[in-house]
Formats: C-alpha cells, sequence, structure tokens
C-alpha cells in the first residue's frame, strides 16, 4: 500500500499490485487490445491528460477501469490459492485417518469411525470452502472480460 495524497490534499491510502495482479491487468489490457503495451500506453496518456485538465474523477475512472478488477482479481485468485492449500492439507489428512480395508471391524470401533467422520467433514467443508473461492474468481473474470475467458 502506497499513501498518496487525493484531490483535497488528505492522505490517501493506495492500494498496489502484487505480480499476479500486474499479469491479470495485462491480461484485462490485451482484451481491449491485441498488444497490452498499447493499451497501457492509451490509457495512461488518457489519465494524464485527464490530470492536466483537473479532471480527477475521469483519471481516477481511467485508471480504475483496469486496476480495480486486476486488484479484485489478485485478492480473489490469493484467497483460492489458500483455499486450494487447504483442501488438499485436508484430502491428505483424509487419505491418512481412512481405514485400507472396510470390513466389519470397522464398523465397531467407535473412535476410528469419529475421526474418520471428523476428517471427512474437514475435508469436505474445505471443498466447498474452494468450490466458493473458484465461484467469486468466475463471476470477477467474467465481470472483467467483455469476450469469454480463456478464449
Amino acid at each position: 500500500m502506497t499513501t498518496m495524497r487525493n484531490g483535497s490534499g488528505t492522505p490517501a491510502v493506495v492500494p498496489e499490485l502484487g505480480p499476479v495482479g500486474r499479469d491479470v491487468m495485462l491480461r484485462l489490457l490485451q482484451q481491449r487490445e491485441d498488444e497490452p503495451v498499447h493499451a497501457l500506453a492509451g490509457m495512461l496518456a488518457n489519465a494524464y491528460g485527464a490530470l492536466v485538465g483537473g479532471d480527477f474523477d475521469t483519471a481516477r475512472k481511467v485508471l480504475g477501469d483496469v486496476m480495480a478488477p486486476a486488484l479484485d482479481m489478485e485478492r480473489a485468485l490469493t484467497t483460492l490459492q489458500r483455499a486450494n492449500a487447504e483442501a488438499q492439507d485436508a484430502a491428505a489428512a483424509l487419505a491418512e485417518i481412512a481405514p485400507a480395508e472396510i470390513d466389519a471391524d470397522v464398523a465397531f470401533s467407535g473412535p476410528q469411525l469419529e475421526t474418520w467422520r471428523e476428517a471427512l467433514e474437514a475435508s469436505i467443508a474445505a471443498q466447498m470452502e474452494l468450490i466458493e473461492r473458484l465461484k467469486i474468481l468466475q463471476q470477477l473474470a467474467q465481470a472483467a472480460a467483455p469476450e469469454p475467458v480463456g478464449a
């Protein structure tokens, strides 16, 4: 995060894009024009022109049209990465606890059944969280992309 002065002279905290956010921004720009550098140059020229003209709202909008979705998608991707790691850990824990063979002995092993059930519930909860994070990322990608994502 960077602290800057906004048009009213009061400090404003400006979020910064990380490496993933920059990659997302370049892909969003590439959807506007085949060459993302040209799209970025045009966006910066428009923002600069608005700033020189004293139109801070237009400059903010021009930059925000790409930066805001990129920042949102970067955050969603980071959260998705964490959810994926947690789901993998929960699945690994379940695999260690699940009985190698399901037979009559399993039915009479209350502690083993309880441990197995708890691990299964944790794994399912982690998978559901991962699915929710995927849905959020899909929605953000669809909202940011005028064309189908992955085309």
